[in-house]
């Protein structure tokens, strides 16, 4: 990042809604805290964000009210920011808040976005926003570009930067003690299914798949992370069958990257698309990925190459096809090594922050949001 004519150091405003989850909290908490100290950042919050999603406490975060439905009402107060911190980019984490930061007559906006879901949902609004001079997004993944374009985003204003992992911390993780906190024996064959939980992401399969194992095998367990209604769902649904116990549900306070360096599986069966950043913890964890052979899952992996896949068939097959797959262990153990190799080229850290450094830099000087920027999965 370069420093501006008037020898001030960039100003970065993250502002975040209700949409910002695991992802987002890691994502900013990389930025704030290994962006170079030249480069001041400040954080704005929307209504309806919660706090807990935060990366760690931040002195001095400012809370912006407005009606959920109307995120435009924001303008007025973020306008006043801007002045307040001599911004120069708003980094937006949702498309509330890129909406807001637009209506505010900002400096140049860069959109993050992880969910393809929310590139199809949000796509009119998107639309209009890319419209704007200096707009860009920042997409997690090459499916969410893809979303994007075929929704009639134009392309030249989105740039494929993918998550940025701290291997060291998935390291410690595999090291601590939260299986035995969390009550798993040594010899039990943990499964973990991504978060967020929802409803058409396919963990109501995988759970189900794991309870059969474990009524036929024994020591198989499934971890349903986070706190959401589908998760609710399931563990509903699980005091109801009279079957061994397999469900541990964590709660909201153990975080996903903590729970991936301690599963032996990674179990993702959607219908459709699906963030992928699960996935891209799971292989630099070394936690093999079984999943639906959907384009989302198929991205990062190829069966019996890094993970294993399958082609989901429809009704009741899906369980069954799942716990084939869960029960081949040579098969897991052959495409782990494969998938952590690759999670070192693709998801290095240090490659994020250059990335998104370059990104503000290309925001900055009015050029493309792509320019000098490869996507990593797909270089060399």
């Amino acid at each position: 990042m370069t420093i501006s004519p008037s020898g001030n150091s960039r100003v970065i405003l993250h502002v975040l809604d209700d949409s910002a989850g695991w992802e987002q909290r890691l994502a900013i908490g990389q930025l704030l805290d290994r962006l170079p100290c030249g480069i001041a950042q400040h954080v704005a919050a929307l209504t309806g964000f919660q706090r807990d999603a935060l990366p760690r406490q931040i002195p001095n975060l400012n809370w912006l009210s407005f009606p959920p439905s109307l995120p435009i009402a924001a303008a007025p107060t973020l306008s006043k920011l801007f002045d307040r911190h001599n911004v120069d980019i708003v980094h937006a984490w949702g498309t509330s808040a890129a909406i807001a930061a637009c209506a505010a007559s900002s400096p140049p906006v860069i959109l993050q976005l992880f969910d393809p879901v929310a590139a199809v949902r949000d796509a009119r609004k998107l639309r209009t926003l890319a419209r704007r001079e200096k707009f860009a997004i920042s997409c997690g993944s090459a499916i969410v570009r893809r979303r994007l374009a075929e929704s009639g985003v134009p392309i030249d204003r989105t740039v494929v930067i993918r998550p940025g992992i701290d291997f060291a911390a998935l390291s410690r993780s595999r090291r601590g003690d939260l299986r035995t906190r969390l009550g798993i024996a040594v010899d039990d064959f943990v499964v973990l299914v991504p978060e967020p939980v929802m409803r058409d992401d396919g963990a109501f399969d995988v759970f189900w798949a794991t309870a059969l194992l474990n009524d036929l095998h024994g020591k198989f367990k499934i971890i349903v992370p986070g706190a959401s209604n589908e998760q609710r769902r399931i563990a509903e649904f699980a005091a109801t069958v009279p079957s061994i116990p397999c469900l541990i549900r964590p709660g909201a306070d153990v975080r996903f990257e903590e729970l991936v360096g301690i599963a032996d599986v990674l179990g993702v069966a959607p219908r459709g698309d699906i963030s992928t950043t699960s996935i891209s913890f799971a292989m630099a964890a070394g936690v093999p990925v079984i999943g639906s052979a959907t384009y989302s899952v198929a991205e990062l992996i190829a069966n019996k190459v890094n993970g294993l896949l399958f082609k989901r068939p429809s009704g009741k097959g899906v369980s069954a096809a799942i716990a084939r797959l869960l029960s081949d262990r040579e098969s897991q153990k052959r495409c782990k090594g494969a998938a952590h190799g690759q999670a070192f080229q693709v998801f290095g850290l240090r490659r994020y922050i250059d990335q998104t450094m370059r990104l503000y830099e290309n925001a900055s000087n009015g050029v493309a949001p792509g320019e000098d920027i490869t996507d990593s999965a797909m270089a060399g």
